[in-house]
């Protein structure tokens, strides 16, 4: 399940948000339809997979101290701006024949809400608690057979404890993996910046994901001077 945050309030796209779903999964185009309320509801089933769209138009709960803002370091503005949200879109699939089918059909419902959705603001995977804005996820989600990694994997960075290591050094930590039956990995040790350190997670799970390969718990891969993943 994935939220997107508005920045306006109620949800005129109603009839744009139908169109592109017919178009984004013709197969299932006969069943898709927004629903009689005032919030637009769709669901329907494409390729085994039960998809739903929920429009609602109030704010969704959350609070500054929630595990996807403290983690959100890339993006360091991320409570000020969606704190101001006025309205939110749910969006979710279950059932399918893998957890990689189930995840690239939800890329395409959130590419196609997305792309008529001008006032959203970002993007929330619940089960991992990924956290991107609009104009880093939109593109990401717009290649249909490829993993959007950074939305369905977290990287929780803390600093290692006092004399674990000779240097000070970053402990990491992922969530998202198990969705996909692969285990989460864990850096130890790592004595360079955040923004070098993450690239590396996602680049090693990204293999992991399609070479299906599977570590047993305490395994290691040694990636510098004292550095384990």
């Amino acid at each position: 399940m994935a939220l997107v945050f508005l920045g306006d309030s109620g949800f005129a796209g109603r009839g744009r948000l139908e169109d592109v779903l017919r178009n984004a999964f013709p197969a299932a185009a006969s069943e898709i339809e927004g629903g009689k309320g005032q919030d637009p509801l769709f669901i329907f089933v494409y390729e085994g997979v039960l998809c739903t769209v929920m429009c609602m138009d109030a704010p969704a709960p959350m609070q500054a101290a929630d595990p996807q803002f403290v983690n959100a370091w890339f993006w360091p503005t991320a409570w000020d701006e969606l704190s101001k949200h006025r309205a939110h879109i749910v969006v979710s699939t279950a059932g399918g024949n893998s957890p990689k089918h189930r995840a690239l059909i939800l890329q395409r419902l959130l590419s196609a809400t997305l792309s008529v959705s001008p006032s959203a603001i970002g993007v929330n995977y619940a089960s991992s608690g990924a956290l991107l804005p609009t104009k880093l996820a939109f593109p990401m989600l717009q290649q249909a057979d490829q993993i959007a990694l950074m939305l369905f994997l977290s990287c929780f960075f803390a600093r290692e404890a006092e004399g674990s290591f000779p240097r000070p050094g970053i402990f990491a930590s992922t969530k998202g993996l198990s969705d996909f039956g692969v285990m989460e990995i864990e850096a130890h040790g790592f004595t360079g910046q955040l923004r070098e350190l993450q690239p590396l997670i996602l680049s090693f799970a990204s293999s992991l994901l399609e070479q299906q390969s599977h570590f047993k718990d305490g395994d290691t891969l040694n990636v510098g001077d004292g550095e384990n993943i």
